[in-house]
């Protein structure tokens, strides 16, 4: 064998001098038996020697090229060194590739350099931890969840991996942990530990859930609304929710108030008032959530309707008590009491008055009105007013504006033109102009007329309405309006005279003082009923009051004259003109009553056709 050739035997192998020289110290009875021992093993095996390698082998053969040491045999192994992992961690600086068999850990191990690697076979391998026992899905954030595995045999510690941002705050080195969660999901994995290594994974994937967030209401934190009966929905949305719960506050719904607890539909009473609130309950991880909206109901005083006044033909006023808070109104008028049909205005805001004029009506029809006040809200209906118009037009038959500016004064009724006879002219009137005759030219110059018509009858009903404007006193007789004597209505030393005439005879009627004074307007109504009792027939009206009559001797027909009518003259006497203004006449075949004499003064403001 060529000694040479072979690698360095193990420290505890003899060198050919130390065999030498313990040969020479061997009594000779002991160095046969050892001859003997030599030859006997020699005979079993054969060492090869070549450059290349060393083969031990009892077939002869040379080694493999690749060994250095090329060890084989059909009925023996080859024994490295066995130790404990006591003696395996006392060997001082091991060399890395160092190749041992672990007494402890039944495996075969080398050095890598750092770390003793164990080369497992099935029957020392540690097991695979059992399935591990916890949820499989979390909360981010949530606290206290506990996970276990049954022991692994053999194992003496565990190490347990969580995912990101989550920890472990009790039990790591155990079979069993307490964790608490980030909000990251990933899987927890436990492995079994001993000296002899360390086994395969088991592995829990965890789903962290986010955690629900606060509900946030489409209205936001409040709202308002006006009292009244109706529904509202306060809907609300929350992230990572599940669902959302709606509740209403406990004096709500002892009001008579109630909630869809799934979609927060609220439905008011209609008398509710005061504060509602609504809460929102979000599910979800770490919930519920709540989230609350608070609804003030407004309530406004219904305000209170009055009597109509300046009903007219065309037209009346309504009106109302004002009510506190109030910004403006808003009226219904209708020709039905319940306003179902018929509405001639409906809900119009007439600002903040507290009276309307209602215009565009049909005489003599029943109307009916109610109104509400209106802030950011709107009232309840008030009380319905019953107001009927008037048809002072029925029996018109003639009506001068005297708004011309010149020439001839045209009649809004019929075709009853007033010719203009020596430069009447027209100035600033009570309503817009007036017809003005100026004494002073020279007596009966000035006046306006037309010829008799049919139509132009006084024979058994009338009424003469006028503003008149007296400008001096200076003449014993006024002359406003003449058909000859029937009628003649005169102003005459501070009275107002009516006279008639009857089978030709000229007859002094009705005389009534009145406190003139010039250059003032008044409103002069005369109304002649031939159907009433004596005494009753003739009326005359100043400025909306009924004059007590001095006498009247009226006969319970008149004649019809084919005189021609004038206004500002009597054609058949001399210095009988008017010296002033008159404005707005109108002529009736009937006698007006007072509710129309009212509505004509219209509180002095005067009214002027149509109405």
């Amino acid at each position: 064998m060529n000694l040479t050739k072979r690698p360095p035997m193990a420290e505890n192998i003899l060198n050919r001098n130390q065999f030498g020289e313990h040969l020479l110290k061997t009594p000779r009875s002991s160095i046969s038996l050892l001859v003997l021992i030599f030859t006997f093993h020699f005979s079993l095996f054969t060492f090869h020697s070549f450059s290349q390698g060393i083969a031990i082998n009892t077939s002869g053969a040379a080694p493999n090229n690749s060994a250095m040491l090329d060890v084989s045999g059909t009925s023996q192994g080859v024994l490295i060194n066995r130790m404990t992992t006591t003696q395996r961690n006392s060997i001082s600086s091991p060399a890395a590739g160092l190749f041992i068999y672990n007494t402890d850990c039944k495996t075969f191990e080398y050095y890598d350099g750092s770390f003793w690697i164990p080369l497992y076979s099935s029957n020392n391998l540690l097991s695979t931890p059992g399935g591990i026992t916890g949820i499989s899905s979390a909360c981010s954030g949530q606290t206290g969840v506990t996970y276990s595995i049954p022991p692994v045999p053999g194992a003496t510690t565990y190490n347990w991996t969580l995912p990101s941002g989550s920890s472990i705050t009790s039990g790591q080195n155990t079979s069993g942990i307490t964790v608490t969660f980030g909000s990251t999901s990933g899987n927890i994995c436990v492995t079994g530990n001993s000296d002899c290594g360390t086994s395969s994974p088991a592995c829990l994937q965890i789903t962290i859930t986010p955690n629900v967030g606060d509900p946030v209401f489409s209205l936001g934190a409040s709202s308002s609304r006006c009292q009244g009966a109706g529904n509202v929905t306060y809907g609300a949305t929350a992230s990572n929710s599940t669902g959302i719960t709606y509740t209403l506050d406990a004096a709500s719904i002892t009001g008579g108030n109630s909630i869809v607890a799934g979609t927060g539909d609220v439905t008011y009473a209609a008398g509710w008032s005061g504060t509602t609130v609504i809460t929102a309950s979000a599910a979800g991880c770490n919930g519920p959530t709540t989230a609350t909206h608070t609804v003030t109901i407004n309530q406004i005083e219904a305000p209170t309707a009055t009597a109509a006044t300046e009903v007219a033909s065309l037209q009346f006023k309504a009106n109302w008590n004002t009510v506190t808070n109030a910004a403006s109104y808003a009226l219904d008028v209708s020709t039905n009491n319940t306003f179902a049909s018929g509405l001639i205005i409906n809900n119009q805001n007439v600002g903040n008055v507290l009276t309307y004029n209602v215009t565009g009506l049909t005489a003599g029809i029943t109307y009916y009105y109610r109104v509400r006040a209106v802030n950011t809200c709107t009232s309840g209906n008030s009380n319905t007013i019953t107001a009927t118009t008037l048809n002072i037009a029925g029996g018109l038959i003639a009506y001068w504006k005297f708004d011309e500016s010149n020439g001839n004064a045209t009649s809004s009724v019929g075709s009853n033109t007033l010719t203009n006879n020596n430069s009447v002219t027209y100035v600033s009137g009570k309503i817009g102009n007036a017809s003005s005759f100026d004494k002073t030219i020279g007596p009966n110059t000035q006046y306006l007329s037309i010829a008799d018509k049919p139509e132009l009858s006084f024979s058994t009903a009338f009424t003469v309405s006028s503003w008149i404007n007296l400008k001096s006193n200076a003449l014993n007789v006024r002359t406003v309006f003449a058909h000859k004597y029937s009628p003649w209505i005169t102003f005459q030393t501070s009275q107002i005279i009516i006279e008639t005439s009857n089978n030709g005879t000229t007859e002094l009627v009705s005389s009534w003082n009145g406190n003139w004074t010039l250059n003032t307007w008044y409103h002069m109504v005369v109304t002649y009923d031939g159907s009433l009792s004596a005494g009753a027939r003739m009326k005359v009206y100043i400025n909306n009051v009924l004059l007590t009559s001095a006498s009247e001797n009226s006969p319970s027909s008149l004649n019809d004259p084919s005189s021609a009518i004038t206004i500002g003259h009597f054609t058949d006497l001399g210095e009988r003109a008017w010296d002033g203004l008159i404005d707005e006449m109108g002529v009736w075949s009937r006698a007006l009553t007072s509710t129309e004499v009212t509505t004509l003064y219209n509180s002095g403001a005067g009214l002027q056709y149509p109405f």
